[in-house]
């Protein structure tokens, strides 16, 4: 990235704009000299070079910068665009990167009549999209290096990259002078920054470009900067990305002239070059999308790959036999390919999902399910919500099933005009399995056969936040959390449940239409929160799963439940967003598609993710 491509002249006190937007042209390479011989012989190696526009000498947003020279390109787009079209075609430059920290919302201390935010923002969006439209074919890469504090979501910036992310190749946020400062913190952590790094390029990537991390690259400051650091240190910050994204962007520094010796970019490169081309593979879908990444880890473990020497690493079958699941996934013993006993020795069972063996092939015809327990994987689950109201599921209905949510525990008789809430939040008790009777049998074979068994707490019942429902059961459960945690505790033991399942779909947020005196949207907000967490440290270990099942728009990330759960990540097993009644209609749209939905459905998963 050559820097920068600027209209001013230098002066120490202020710079001096030009009037008319004159970029200087050629632009220097190096030691303030057109040096082309440097550019020919880099592109020659295969390095892309940009020219960067911008930089701090244009503007900068933070407080003592007195430099303005942003706001005389303002209205001249076209004028820019068509200069450093100019100056990429004379200088056979691969593209241009725009280093914009100036100001662009509205209210802020623009300094010439007619700047505004509307202005400012125009003038970002009109130059992006406009020189990925006028540079030439294979010179056209168009790239952003903001400063992080202007890439949070609330922010016009940020809008402005999502909304055009299809005219951008991929952006450099700089990770050390803004809200986080990993060479301090770590990548998760926080404390010389408000926002830990992770938490921010996890949702760069995941909500504007769609889960493809190689759109985002990393960027470190070697000396200089408030979170400037050295190549050790960012060598261990980009290994500990890799393990979340295992192929992302790579990393950016500032500046080249601190690289002494090439010492820094040499820690990282070691980092980097063994990811190279890992975004290569198979001909990506037409819908604009990539792999959603791994889930954001508090402490990463590393992908454990099987050795490619095994020859029995075909990884499609991984029924193994033993005394136990626990034996046959210990020691990899005798494979069981057809899933039956029958193929194991006398005193062991064939157990399926045996992952730390290396898989063997399955058989052919398709192999039948197993018969001896299955112990259930979490990556791999197939819930069945079993409403306790309706016919008991049959064998050939659960064979298929991992887990088995119970619904539901409720405080309320039932009435088709208005269900009976109890006043005090006694949750019936024992809960119905199915057809309205504890069949404690079923639950008992469903858990022999390794299977897992929720009772779901809530329901549209207690009360739901749509048009038209008049129910209102959760707001006398408000304030008694102890008690609600108390009942389902002693009804998870005495039922032999694995845990509890918290079906919430009623109000949260203040203002919201409650109907009981000492409601709110705090009260009901410290309801969710204290079961949540309070039944993760009650519950008997063993017994201790909690789940949520919100519907999809209210785990929106301006929603408060949103906030709720992403607050208690640690208390909950897993979550089930419901995409069926809300914002996302997959089964119409499909899964990256909006039309009957206002959201697609992968959008929405993967900024849970």
């Amino acid at each position: 990235m050559i820097s920068f491509a600027v209209s001013y002249t230098w002066d120490p006190t202020k710079n001096n704009c030009d009037a008319q937007c004159n970029i200087g042209s050629p632009v220097p390479i190096c030691e303030n000299q057109n040096k082309q011989d440097l550019v020919d012989t880099w592109r020659a190696q295969g390095k892309k070079v940009l020219v960067s526009f911008g930089g701090a000498g244009m503007g900068g947003s933070w407080a003592g910068d007195n430099n303005d020279c942003w706001e005389y390109c303002f209205g001249k787009e076209q004028h820019v665009i068509n200069q450093l079209d100019t100056i990429v075609r004379n200088q056979n430059f691969d593209g241009v990167d725009i280093d914009y920290e100036y100001f662009y919302e509205d209210g802020e201390p623009y300094t010439q009549g007619g700047s505004s935010g509307s202005v400012a923002r125009n003038f970002i969006e009109t130059v992006t999209v406009g020189l990925k439209n006028t540079l030439p074919a294979g010179q056209n890469m168009i790239t952003h290096a903001p400063m992080d504090a202007d890439l949070v979501m609330s922010s016009s910036y940020y809008q402005i990259l999502k909304n055009n992310a299809d005219s951008i190749d991929f952006i450099m946020p700089q990770y050390y002078n803004g809200i986080s400062r990993p060479m301090v913190d770590g990548l998760f952590g926080t404390g010389d920054g408000t926002m830990s790094a992770f938490d921010h390029y996890d949702t760069l990537v995941g909500d504007i470009f769609w889960g493809d991390a190689t759109k985002v690259v990393f960027g470190f400051c070697i000396n200089n900067c408030l979170g400037s650091g050295d190549g050790p240190m960012a060598a261990e910050i980009m290994s500990d990305l890799v393990l979340a994204y295992p192929c992302n962007g790579g990393a950016f520094f500032w500046v080249a002239y601190d690289d002494i010796g090439g010492s820094w970019a040499s820690e990282v490169r070691a980092v980097t070059q063994p990811l190279v081309g890992c975004s290569l593979g198979p001909t990506p879908p037409t819908a604009p999308i990539a792999p959603a990444p791994t889930p954001t880890p508090p402490a990463p473990t590393p992908t454990i790959f099987a050795p490619p020497t095994d020859p029995r690493n075909t990884p499609t079958n991984f029924n193994f036999c033993g005394t136990s699941w626990g034996d046959a996934n210990s020691k990899c013993g005798i494979p069981c390919t057809d899933g039956v006993s029958t193929n194991c020795p006398p005193g062991e069972s064939c157990y399926s999902d045996c992952h730390s063996c290396d898989g063997v092939p399955a058989p052919a015809p398709t192999p039948t399910a197993p018969t001896s327990p299955a112990i259930v994987e979490e990556d791999s689950r197939l819930i069945a919500f079993v409403g306790n109201w309706q016919a008991c599921p049959t064998p050939e209905q659960y064979q298929h099933y991992t887990h088995i949510m119970i619904s539901f525990a409720v405080s309320y008789t039932w009435d088709p005009t208005k269900n009976n809430c109890d006043a005090q939040c006694n949750i019936g008790s024992p809960v119905p399995i199915c057809e309205n009777q504890n069949k404690q049998d079923l639950v008992d074979t469903w858990r022999a056969q390794g299977k897992k068994v929720l009772v779901s707490f809530g329901g549209a019942g207690m009360g739901g936040s749509w048009a038209g429902d008049n129910n209102d059961c959760w707001e006398y459960c408000f304030g008694k959390e102890q008690h609600v945690i108390n009942q389902l505790d002693t009804i998870v033991r005495n039922q032999n449940f694995d845990g509890v399942d918290i079906d919430y779909e009623y109000f949260y947020e203040d203002g919201e239409p409650y109907t009981q005196g000492g409601s709110s949207g705090s009260v009901a907000r410290n309801f969710i929160e204290t079961v949540t967490v309070g039944l993760k440290n009650t519950l008997p270990a063993g017994q201790n799963m909690i789940t949520h099942a919100p519907m999809d728009a209210d785990l929106v990330m301006s929603s408060s439940y949103y906030q709720i759960l992403k607050n208690n990540a640690d208390s909950i097993d897993f979550i089930m967003p419901q995409y069926y009644n809300g914002i996302s209609r997959p089964m119409v749209d499909g899964l990256f598609g909006t039309g009957d939905g206002t959201m697609s459905a992968f959008d929405h998963y993967d900024t849970l993710v």
